[in-house]
């Protein structure tokens, strides 16, 4: 599981800068995306494996979450979409319109409860599925990556992101 973390400054892109898509604030375009980011992903990185269930589960959560909590269903504001990644993972920025959100705002995964049954259980999932999870611009991007192994390579090798991704300021 990774921790939850929050940044003032904008977010990092490692590796290379597959596709970038602006998206309505409507569920009808959080569709679209999905199949979007998942076509990316199999295109960009036909060798590796993934549970394209739990891929899907860890998109719409993120997306549901631009669209309720950032731009509040305001179709006036736009969620931006960036799908990177390079040989060891990839990753993906999601950026909406909305005011952001401070780490105090978010239910603590470890404190996990019968709240989460209606709010919180999307940061739970994704932290628990993605191998790093972090906010950035005040909340309103976020960025999460995914470790992955290569089919026929035997047991993947876990490897630590934040120790390939240089610190851009310690504004947690």
């Amino acid at each position: 599981m990774s921790e939850v973390k929050i940044r003032n400054e904008g977010a990092p892109v490692f590796g290379d800068l597959y596709l970038t898509k602006l998206m309505a604030s409507t569920y009808d375009a959080k569709h679209e995306m999905i199949e979007a980011l998942l076509a990316a992903i199999m295109k960009e990185h036909p060798y590796i494996e993934i549970d394209e269930a739990l891929i899907r589960l860890v998109l719409d959560e993120a997306l549901v979450n631009s669209i309720k909590h950032g731009n509040k269903y305001d179709v006036s504001k736009n969620v931006t979409v960036k799908f990177f990644g390079d040989e060891k993972r990839w990753g993906i920025s999601i950026t909406d319109e909305g005011e952001g959100i401070a780490l105090e705002d978010i239910i603590p995964i470890d404190n996990a409860n019968e709240e989460m049954l209606d709010h919180g259980r999307g940061v739970l999932l994704m932290s628990e599925l993605m191998s790093e999870v972090r906010y950035y611009d005040s909340g309103r991007t976020l960025w999460m990556t995914l470790d992955h192994p290569r089919k026929g390579f035997g047991d993947p090798v876990p490897i630590k992101v934040s120790d390939d991704i240089p610190e851009l300021g310690e504004s947690d």
